[in-house]
């Protein structure tokens, strides 16, 4: 992407892709409040939800203060922290719920992440308080305690990211063009903006200059009668339409936008370097509906 130094005046209003009706996930910088919405593990106090990545996997974790989270690895067995992390923030359609085996397990169940077999994890908890991980396809609850009694956490959930595997794509795909879909792929600490292949069903990306493929990646939805989605040009960028898609970030936690040219080549950039870009790309925006 060609650049220029220009000094432009933007207005911005982010539209963060990790909401959903039900929760949301919200990234953490040190040394600041957490949010007052946050998810408890118990009564509304520490410990709270929050999820870490770590290689390619997202595995949940406890949260006390925004300097770091604590994490039991359903793989390895072990127990770490990072200052890198996630809190779960959610409206009032959330709650604690029973299950006594994996046929009862609640409908909506938070997910988290993945396993290191791209198992999924959803989000569950010990009689104790102590996070755990559901897997549902191995059915099994992991946690640091043993517990007798073990609760999922249930929202009631609109998503707008749904992972893609198996030669499998959502119908309500949001297009770049005839050939792709809008996806991000999981980063050592973030998600990376990418692209889905409609005919090898590869995600795809240029991440500093690296070619990344990857067989397992989360696609954007949206409602089509709707309209929810478009892609609009912004004139050079010297004004960002409202509700600019964000579908990743960079490791110093820039938002990355969706971005698109006129051969409807999918291509990302941060906030920064949408200032000085030289072409008329088009972005990707959610609209009001």
């Amino acid at each position: 992407m060609a650049r220029k130094i220009s000094l432009v005046s933007l207005l911005l209003v982010v539209w963060n892709l990790n909401v959903s009706v039900g929760y949301k996930w919200e990234n953490v910088k040190e040394g600041t409040e957490l949010p007052s919405n946050i998810i408890s593990l118990t009564d509304g106090t520490p410990p709270y939800v929050g999820r870490i990545f770590i290689s390619n996997l997202i595995i949940p974790a406890e949260v006390y203060n925004s300097s770091y989270a604590v994490a039991f690895n359903p793989n390895t067995k072990t127990k770490f922290s990072r200052k890198k992390f996630q809190v779960l923030t959610a409206s009032e359609n959330c709650h604690w719920q029973y299950f006594g085996d994996f046929p009862d397990v609640p409908e909506n169940v938070v997910r988290v992440g993945r396993a290191w077999n791209k198992e999924p994890i959803y989000l569950g908890r010990t009689a104790s308080y102590k996070i755990g991980s559901i897997l549902m396809t191995s059915k099994k609850f992991v946690a640091e305690q043993f517990s007798f009694k073990t609760d999922a956490l249930s929202c009631d959930d609109n998503k707008i990211w749904i992972e893609t595997e198996y030669l499998e794509t959502p119908k309500n795909a949001i297009e770049i063009n005839k050939n792709q879909f809008v996806a991000r792929l999981y980063g050592p600490t973030h998600f990376i903006p990418a692209s889905l292949s409609k005919i090898s069903y590869d995600c795809s990306t240029n991440y500093n200059n690296i070619k990344i493929n990857a067989l397992s990646c989360e696609v954007l939805v949206g409602n089509s009668s709707l309209n929810e989605y478009s892609w609009k040009s912004p004139g050079q960028f010297e004004k960002i339409p409202q509700y600019a898609v964000v579908v990743g970030r960079t490791e110093n936690d820039e938002f990355m936008f969706a971005l698109r040219d006129h051969f409807k080549s999918f291509a990302s950039a941060t906030f920064s370097e949408l200032v000085s870009v030289e072409y008329n790309y088009e972005i990707l925006v959610k609209n009001a509906v």
